[in-house]
């Protein structure tokens, strides 16, 4: 019985070494590509003018694609300064300590007065600005 279990499994192990999939089949060339020609000669003109244009679609690709990314993040307050509009919040986690100041936008300064040290919060986080704020009770 081992014997037949030994050879099962190297016929088993012989077939996963080999690619039994069939062979691809080879492209049809039928029609010719055909390659692009020049039409006529270019201009540095028309070349500069060619290049301001493409960099115009970029930076157009650019504006439509640079919407803000927003994160939330919670810790303690450490420091609140309400004339630089500033907050410093202690992030623990796991194997991360880290303190974080960052400013607060006009809608989060509001808020910002009732905030003290030693405080919870949670605060969301948009670019390098603090967007908006809630105390944890």
């Amino acid at each position: 019985m081992n014997k037949v279990l030994i050879g099962l499994l190297a016929f088993v192990f012989a077939l996963s070494m080999t690619n039994l999939a069939p062979a691809q089949e080879k492209v049809k060339n039928d029609e010719a590509t055909v390659v692009a020609k020049p039409t006529g000669k270019k201009s540095i003109g028309n070349l500069k003018s060619e290049a301001a244009d493409k960099k115009v679609e970029g930076e157009q690709y650019k504006e439509a694609s640079a919407k803000p990314y927003v994160w939330r993040m919670g810790g303690e307050v450490t420091a609140v300064d309400l004339r630089t509009k500033t907050l410093s919040i202690h992030q623990e986690t796991v194997h991360h300590d880290r303190i974080m100041k960052m400013k607060v936008d006009e809608k989060g300064y509001m808020q910002l007065k009732s905030i003290q040290p030693g405080d919870l919060v949670n605060v969301w986080v948009s670019g390098r600005k603090i967007t908006g704020l809630q105390k944890v009770s």
